[in-house]
């Protein structure tokens, strides 16, 4: 199966040209408080494909190695929910500033899990990187946004119209997240005819 990166380039694009008129108020905070569960979740299957390998086709170092970072990634995910919740009482473009930079770090530590996967099997290669690609696409729309509303918090808009924005917004990524689900699914339940690789797939969350 290939994740359908077409229809996400979209989705993402959707996304980039409603936050250009983002609000600073509650709708688009929701939505992305509801992502970084999604992206935790994420997260834990990717960690837990390779665990469920370990000591056949990924060695027990490789393991070790990439669960550090999933741990790594997983404290980041909770500094974002923290600085979230103190956004929610005091919005300011400082905070968003630390979130975005959270957010990115994270982004990065997603792509050392590709780094330090040496394996050479193409099929548990591909599954991997199906999960990694697809967390890296959650955490890069969360990327996105946040200049977008630093941008809104000083833009002295009506506040009707920052209203009608931010459910715009929210809107748009409460699609994204609806493709993210529907995309998980596909990579989870498709059978690769590789038996350690499907019976590690179907220890997995079947649904996000």
């Amino acid at each position: 199966m290939r994740i359908n990166w077409k229809r996400f380039a979209f989705v993402f694009l959707l996304l980039q040209v409603a936050c250009f008129t983002v609000a600073c108020s509650a709708a688009w905070l929701a939505s992305l408080s509801s992502m970084l569960p999604i992206l935790e979740t994420l997260v834990t299957a990717a960690i837990s494909f390779v665990a469920a390998l370990s000591g056949s086709t990924v060695s027990p170092a490789i393991t070790a190695a990439i669960k550090k970072i999933g741990d790594d990634v997983a404290a980041e995910i909770k500094n974002v929910q923290d600085l979230v919740a103190v956004y929610q009482a005091n919005a300011s473009t400082g905070t968003l500033s630390q979130i975005e930079a959270v957010m990115q770090s994270i982004v990065a530590s997603l792509g050392n899990i590709l780094a330090a996967f040496q394996v050479t099997d193409p099929t548990t290669v591909s599954k991997l990187t199906q999960l990694v690609a697809l967390a890296i696409a959650a955490a890069q729309a969360i990327v996105a946004l946040i200049p977008l509303v630093a941008a809104k918090l000083t833009s002295g808009e009506p506040v009707k119209q920052l209203e009608s924005d931010d459910k715009l917004a929210a809107g748009t990524l409460n699609n994204f997240v609806k493709g993210m689900k529907s995309t998980y699914v596909q990579i989870v339940t498709e059978k690769t005819g590789n038996a350690p690789v499907d019976k590690a797939l179907a220890s997995l969350p079947q649904s996000l």
